[in-house]
């Protein structure tokens, strides 16, 4: 099986690419593939072993919130540089020291993206965060 052709549809927040694959047996088909930036994931222990979690909108099927690990995209910057602005940027914490545990391709159905995960110790409110 190869991709033969590569269309891209959209480019923003997502991308989509529509792909047209030939199989091994000769026959062709479309298929169309949602793709998005790498992103990181965080999990924020403090020195006393309580965990930080942030709540965020989404705006998918339901407009709701969801209570979950601080996450986000890479925007450029390396792994650690990232894990350290989401961190801040979501709950207003500073790690002394952040472990890259996993990477990982995660694929669902026609959704692909690169995740890294991390995990932050002895985690505490930055003096400058406005997030209380």
């Amino acid at each position: 099986m190869e991709i033969v052709k590569k269309e891209n549809v959209y480019s923003g927040f997502l991308k989509l690419t529509k792909n047209k694959i030939k199989l091994n047996n000769g026959e062709y088909f479309d298929r169309e593939l949602v793709l998005k930036n790498p992103g990181v994931a965080i999990v924020a222990v403090t020195k006393d072993n309580r965990i930080f979690l942030t709540k965020q909108p989404r705006a998918g099927a339901f407009l709701d919130e969801s209570i979950e690990i601080p996450a986000g995209i890479i925007e450029g910057e390396n792994v650690i540089d990232a894990a350290k602005r989401e961190l801040l940027e979501e709950t207003g914490c500073v790690a002394e020291k952040i472990i890259e545990l996993r990477r990982l391709l995660w694929r669902y159905f026609m959704l692909h993206r690169k995740y890294i995960y991390g995990a932050c110790i002895k985690c505490r409110k930055s003096k400058r965060s406005k997030i209380r």
